[in-house]
């Protein structure tokens, strides 16, 4: 059966979130290691023949081993190793939806009642109270983190002085 790329279909949108692991690796080293790499990386003959592209070996739980381009992939994902990450990526959503609700609330003519406008503002407010909390929390741990990586090196630089005399 023939691929018909430019069939229709009455398809619906979805949107979906998952944790992976990952590494930085090009996508030859990713094939060694397993992943599924798409041909046309490999395929001399192709226009987007490169093994050595830049990109990431993804594994998906189950064990499934992938390799996305770079940007492709830091578009899909952001590190979460840590509560500051989180928060961050927490942040940055955050400010994407309060830019929509914007967008609604003050793009003229849009079909919304009088009152949705009026919980739009309600939810608008709210939304920035939060983003507001979840600087300021950010802010903290971040001062918090300096500090220690502050001590940290300068334990290590007793140590060092030590060693020396």
């Amino acid at each position: 059966m023939e691929n018909d790329r430019n069939a229709s279909y009455d398809m619906r949108t979805y949107i979906g979130t998952k944790t992976v692991q990952a590494m930085r690796m090009n996508a030859a080293d990713a094939k060694r290691a397993g992943a599924n790499v798409p041909d046309k990386y490999f395929d001399i003959g192709n226009s987007e023949y490169n093994p050595g592209a830049d990109g990431y070996l993804v594994i998906y739980d189950g064990g499934y081993r992938s390799w996305s381009p770079m940007r492709v992939f830091e578009q899909a994902y952001k590190i979460a190793e840590s509560e500051e990450d989180l928060v961050r990526i927490e942040i940055m959503n955050l400010g994407r939806r309060i830019q929509k609700i914007c967008e609604q609330i003050f793009t003229p003519y849009t079909p919304i009642t009088e009152h949705q406008r009026e919980l739009l503002l309600m939810q608008d407010n709210a939304m920035r109270r939060y983003y507001r909390l979840l600087r300021i929390r950010l802010a903290e741990m971040e001062q918090y983190s300096n500090e220690i990586e502050r001590q940290r090196i300068q334990s290590e630089g007793a140590t060092t002085n030590q060693k020396n005399e």
